[in-house]
């Protein structure tokens, strides 16, 4: 029989139960089962059991092999849904193979591995969208249902710094714009920095009637005649806007689309493209760490650092005006 560490994730009809019992948010939870499938291959490629606790030994030939072949982030990302899928099943960590002794300090060691044979360990990030870039997209939108749409859509996203998963759950309910129509309060539900659901509030403004985010909204909203429930939806056929919302790898598909049109190269880009711009944008214009922390909704700003790190180094970069 085929190996499937799927089998161990618990399993109930009760989805309050369910959430206590995988302790991991819905997005985190679909990557961590991507993560097992592919584990559970190897293992029966190896005609290793896929019984729990993994031996210690059986997750150190996975590292041998996997540090060869994917990138360090990856295995990590796969390393810890083996020691998620052992918490979930209540056993203890000192038999979690990701604990043992032989493989603590994986990720260094593969690096270190990874180095000693000339192979890359740099994170590729995807490349920020500017102003003038997001400018650039929202030009290639037609003035059609769908245009409408997806000019709201990137405005929005770049002014609210927002995730694909945020975006995608947004309702009209969640933006109130003020009287004079020239800000508007934004409340993101639960998201990555916060599991809990309390909810987070950011402001936003007004921007060029052109390019206005506000203005945008509201056009999308006439045009496709919803008061309420989520704003962007998917579109179907001739037009038809249906009432259930984009999902969040539609939202980076969108963008990669517009780059696409725009002469862009589409893998250089993604949901983050957006979000990374912004801030990096308002660093470039002097933006104070703590505010765009608070925009970005970073717990620590050494998040929102490491996303406008290009920004915060040409500001300090000792090279700066050394041959003027």
């Amino acid at each position: 029989m085929s190996a499937n560490l799927l089998r161990h994730i618990p399993k109930t009809d009760n989805e309050y139960q369910f959430s206590k019992l995988i302790e991991v948010s819905p997005t985190t939870y679909e990557k961590y089962r991507a993560n097992l499938r592919l584990i559970s291959q190897w293992l029966d490629q190896h005609q290793y059991p896929d019984t729990l606790p993994i031996a210690p030994e059986i997750l150190e030939t996975w590292l041998n092999d996997a540090a060869l072949s994917l990138k360090p982030n990856t295995i990590t990302q796969r390393v810890w849904s083996i020691a998620w899928l052992h918490h979930i099943n209540g056993i203890p960590d000192k038999n979690n193979p990701v604990y043992h002794p032989s493989n603590k300090r994986f990720s260094h060691h593969v690096k270190k591995y990874r180095a000693s044979r000339h192979l890359d360990n740099r994170i590729n990030r995807k490349e920020p969208l500017y102003t003038e870039d997001i400018k650039n997209l929202c030009r290639q939108c037609k003035k059609d249902l769908r245009g409408y749409r997806d000019r709201a859509l990137l405005l929005l996203a770049f002014v609210t710094a927002g995730r694909r998963s945020e975006l995608a759950e947004l309702t009209f309910n969640d933006i109130k714009i003020s009287r004079d129509k020239k800000s508007a309060l934004v409340s993101i539900g639960k998201s990555k920095g916060d599991q809990l659901g309390e909810g987070q509030t950011i402001t936003i403004f007004a921007g060029n009637n052109r390019y206005c985010a506000l203005a945008s909204l509201e056009k999308w909203k006439q045009e496709a005649n919803i008061q309420q429930g989520p704003i962007f939806r998917t579109i179907i056929g001739n037009n038809q806007v249906q009432p259930q919302a984009l999902h969040p790898n539609s939202i980076s598909g969108t963008i990669k689309k517009y780059c696409l049109k725009a002469g862009y190269d589409p893998d250089l880009y993604a949901g983050h493209s957006t979000r990374r711009g912004m801030l990096t944008t308002a660093a470039n214009k002097g933006c104070p760490i703590n505010e765009l922390r608070t925009q970005a909704r970073h717990k620590h700003s050494s998040m929102t650092e490491y996303y406008i790190g290009y920004a915060s180094d040409m500001k300090r970069n000792p090279t700066r005006g050394i041959l003027n």
